[in-house]
């Protein structure tokens, strides 16, 4: 179960950071946040960053299904090591 629902949380993540990078919905645009340093320019954004573990995670899977199934469970499912050891 955890497992299926680790995957599904990661394919409802990535899909939503494609969507955002897409050009329909602004994907073009320079993405700034506005936090306390007032106007901080951040190369990285949350989408950029998730659709390159979604490829990283692929690549793993390729080599090492289980290294991969683990990565999700802690990642996208949150779960412990003991809890992860225990699927």
């Amino acid at each position: 179960f955890f497992t299926a629902a680790a995957e599904a949380m990661r394919r409802i993540l990535i899909d939503n950071a494609r969507r955002k990078k897409s050009l329909k919905h602004g994907g073009d645009r320079q993405r700034i946040n506005l936090d306390k340093d007032v106007l901080r320019y951040d190369d990285d954004s949350p989408a950029d960053n998730l659709i390159a573990l979604d490829e990283a995670l692929s690549r793993l899977a390729e080599n090492d299904s289980i290294k991969s199934e683990v990565v999700k469970l802690r990642y996208f499912a949150g779960m412990s090591i003991e809890q992860t050891a225990e699927i």
